[in-house]
């Protein structure tokens, strides 16, 4: 499975199945800025995106069918190889579990801040009073 991703800045990058749930990521890498820890390359963002770190879903930053999470990047001529595990629940088992909306994935900034309004909790003020 291969797909292209166009950044804001209209700059094209390709997604490239490999065996061993890796993802070769090649494009222009010019200025990216990396994020490293212990070692191993933890967050990767070219000029215009995508930012991609460890730990988050693929699938949700580049649309395709990549359900598989995040665990690191390594450096290659081309791009990056992202080194991904299998996700234990992606957004589609979520959605059907009802534990998010329908094409939560899909919400815009105005969207996400309504949904953060109407399932707002007082959590922090339960967890600190248990803690006194």
């Amino acid at each position: 499975m291969t797909e292209t991703y166009i950044n804001t800045y209209e700059v094209e990058y390709l997604f490239e199945e490999m065996p061993n749930g890796v993802i070769k990521w090649t494009g222009p890498f010019e200025g990216c800025r990396m994020k490293e820890t212990d070692g191993r390359i933890k967050m990767v963002n070219p000029k215009g995106g995508p930012q991609l770190k460890k730990g988050q879903m693929l699938s949700h930053v580049i649309r395709g069918d990549f359900d598989v999470l995040i665990d690191h990047f390594e450096r290659i001529e081309e791009g990056f190889l992202i080194k991904t595990r299998a996700a234990e629940n992606d957004g589609k088992t979520l959605e059907e579990q009802g534990l998010i909306p329908e094409n939560f994935h899909l919400y815009d900034r105005v969207d996400m801040k309504e949904y953060q309004q109407r399932s707002k909790t007082d959590w922090w003020k339960k967890k600190s009073s248990s803690a006194s």
